[in-house]
């Protein structure tokens, strides 16, 4: 029998055996974020007064473990009391609470606990020259039933070895305008800005003094005491875009995983089982500290993390059937292609055209002897031949220099005038230029002002040796769909006819709207014109919404010859009542039904399963854990080095659909990313939607044509 691990440990304790002390705040004639904001206002001011008390707020109330003079603040209503699990906004409350009651109970000599992540202070291991941190991140629930589970999950921090001081002295070239730092002080991360001309004892704070004065006045004289005085002082921004000053040997220079060096990234990636283990180890650790100091008792023990006790629902999903050319079925894409080819085959010859990078073609003129063919010209035409799809080259093969941004920018813009329109542009490019600005500009130039489709692979990867034919084979799906091309369908219809992708992505304190993908029964694209624009906070306006829905239906009755009677909708993210209220008068007034479900990439979770009491946990591919209107979908299975699986969380924020028949749906469309053989773990709709919306703010999606989205 299957065993199931998932990472959320549950509780014996229960709500009814939690009270604390509640206190009302009186704010009137205030909206929901506005109330918040003001409550979380002064929890701050009593946390300044009670170092070490757990405090929390939600909505206008506040909790405390222990009760707070009401002469300090203007509160009311104070009783004391366990919460009623039935009210949304009472869970809310303890989840906060107990949040903060963990974190305080952390060994503070060793740990800082903050944000629900607990980060030692000291680095897990050092790998070349780069600090890794791995540390919990946790997340407090409480269900209406009265049951508390504590979710958890393995994160890694990295920082460099040298402070910024030392960068600037010895590698200035490392630190860029708007990289991440973090501060030693306070932990927190700001973006650096510049190096100054004044020093750490020049009076260049707002009250008068120097940074050594003012670190010397809060009690860290030896930190400053042997620093040099001529040392210059750094300008940051923090994270809401105000310019700050910082002695630079407090700041260290963060990176993410995908800018830290191989070694690093591999000690990082935990096989499942090793995952499991050490997920399991740190967890129950933090979770012994804070039975230890909690403000009431605490149980809990190792039968909490069985997700089978914790009322999870297995689902085993099979692999879909697929439908290639010539009739062809198969479940898995390459050997569906390799048999049948493209589903539906254009009536005419595919034109493309190529754009080399300078970089590149000078090793291509050398090894052809000055002529400028590329050498895999021939061999990609010959495999689009097999698929069903004759590639041919329209005009010679253009050149671009990547020097400095801007004059990269005129040569694309002539570039542009060269390019035959609905002709895709093969970018063969040096991967440090894309790295250091030519992706950037390429889908910038090109792709936001000219609308040209382009396809971009480095030189590496089309001289690979061994997964060559699978390299080749993703580059031509890549070009394909750019040209609305459809490489294969599912041979049996979805539970829901059509389906919508919502997302909303932040990036520099701005909003964009991406409708990516309008999918249909067989999970092919319906249409794929982004509808962008900036909205308010991260919620999809009604007049958007309206726009989607009518966009879509028109679509659907122009192929389908009837209207959709029922549409869902994926919103990445947690979604937004507003959203939802919005959409049930949309569709009430085209008389269609809808489910709307919310998808969350990075959940916080992590599941694994094994066939026997010690065998080795492995990723659970295909398969769903179900509660109520929730579910877990692992639906990847990565190779061990390439590390464990992440689950995505489905949620049913209404509809009529069966949680079952959603979640078999999404585990279908995951298999519909025609842009490349290789398995994705999110399902077409959000997978295009995200990187739709994220483009759109980068400057990078054309909207004032129609195009498929894919292009980006």
């Amino acid at each position: 029998m299957s065993s199931y691990f998932f990472s959320e440990w549950l509780l014996d304790t229960r709500t009814e055996e939690i009270p604390f002390h509640w206190y009302t705040v009186p704010l009137k004639n205030l909206g929901e974020a506005e109330v918040e904001a003001e409550t979380a206002t002064i929890v701050r001011q009593l946390r300044r007064n009670h170092p070490g008390w757990a405090i929390a707020s939600a909505g206008h109330l506040i909790g405390a473990f222990q009760p707070v003079a009401s002469d300090e603040i203007q509160l009311q209503g104070e009783q004391k009391r366990d919460i009623n699990p039935s009210i949304p906004l009472e869970r809310r409350l303890l989840e906060r609470l107990l949040s903060r009651s963990f974190e305080l109970s952390q060994n503070r000599a060793d740990y800082r606990a903050s944000y629900g992540k607990v980060i030692p202070r000291k680095p897990t291991q050092v790998v070349g020259g780069i600090e890794i941190r791995r540390y919990l991140q946790f997340d407090m629930n409480v269900d209406e039933s009265g049951r508390i589970t504590v979710g958890f999950e393995l994160s890694h921090q990295y920082s460099h070895v040298q402070n910024i001081e030392e960068m600037l002295r010895r590698a200035p070239g490392k630190i860029e305008p708007k990289c991440l730092v973090v501060n030693r002080v306070d932990h927190q991360t700001y973006w650096y800005v510049r190096q100054l001309e004044s020093s750490i004892v020049d009076p260049i704070l707002p009250n008068g003094q120097s940074l050594k004065e003012y670190h010397i006045a809060n009690g860290r004289e030896s930190w400053v005491h042997s620093l040099p005085d001529h040392t210059p002082a750094v300008e940051c921004l923090n994270h809401k875009d105000k310019p700050l000053s910082f002695v630079p040997q407090f700041l260290k220079l963060v990176s993410s995983f995908d800018q830290v060096p191989a070694p690093a990234q591999k000690v990082s990636k935990l096989a499942p089982s090793k995952r499991v283990q050490t997920m399991f180890l740190t967890a129950e650790d933090h979770l012994q500290q804070w039975k230890q100091k909690a403000e009431f008792p605490l149980s809990f023990d190792r039968w909490g993390l069985d997700a089978k006790k914790k009322g999870y629902v297995p689902l085993t999903l099979t692999d879909p059937l697929l439908v290639f050319g010539k009739g062809r079925k198969d479940r898995n894409p390459y050997r569906g292609l390799s048999a049948g080819g493209i589903h539906e085959t254009p009536k005419s010859s595919l034109a493309c055209q190529y754009l080399l990078d300078d970089d590149i073609l000078r090793k291509v003129l050398a090894g052809e002897k000055g002529k400028r063919i590329l050498p895999i010209e021939k061999e990609l035409s010959k495999r689009s031949a097999q698929l069903g799809v004759p590639l041919t080259l329209k005009g010679p093969v253009h050149r671009i220099q990547f020097s400095d941004s801007q004059n990269t920018r005129v040569k694309l813009m002539e570039l542009s005038e060269q390019v035959a329109p609905g002709c895709p542009l093969i970018v063969v490019a040096d991967r440090k230029n894309l790295s250091k600005g030519l992706y950037g500009l390429l889908k910038q130039v090109l792709g936001k002002d000219y609308a040209v489709s382009t396809q971009v692979v480095t030189m590496d990867t089309l001289e690979l040796q061994k997964g060559r034919s699978t390299a080749l084979l993703n580059l031509l799906l890549g070009v394909y769909v750019k040209s609305g091309i459809q490489p294969w369908v599912l041979s049996e219809p979805l539970y829901s006819p059509c389906f919508i992708g919502l997302d909303v992505s932040r990036e520099d304190g701005k909003h964009g709207a991406g409708v990516v993908q309008t999918i249909g029964t067989d999970g092919r694209v319906l249409w794929s014109k982004p509808v962008t624009s900036v909205e308010a906070g991260e919620k999809i306006g009604p007049e958007t919404l309206e726009k989607i829905v009518a966009e879509t239906v028109f679509r659907f009755r122009k192929r389908y010859r009837r209207v959709p009677d029922h549409i869902t909708f994926h919103r990445d993210g947690k979604g937004h009542w507003e959203e939802i209220e919005a959409l049930n008068r949309i569709a009430e007034s085209h008389g269609i039904k809808f489910d709307y479900i919310s998808l969350v990439k990075k959940a916080g979770r992590r599941m694994a399963m094994r066939e026997e009491k010690q065998g080795a946990w492995k990723n659970p591919m295909g398969v769903a854990l179900l509660k109520g209107d929730t579910a877990y979908l692992c639906a990847t299975d990565p190779a061990d080095f390439l590390g464990m699986a992440q689950p995505v969380r489905i949620q049913q924020r209404t509809g009529t659909l069966k949680m079952e028949e959603i979640v078999e749906d999404i585990f279908k469309l995951s298999y519909m990313n025609v842009h490349a053989i290789n398995k994705s773990r999110l399902p077409v709709t959000v997978n295009y939607a995200d990187k739709s919306s994220t483009f759109f703010n980068r400057g990078m999606l054309p909207t004032h044509v129609e195009m498929p989205v894919q292009s980006v």
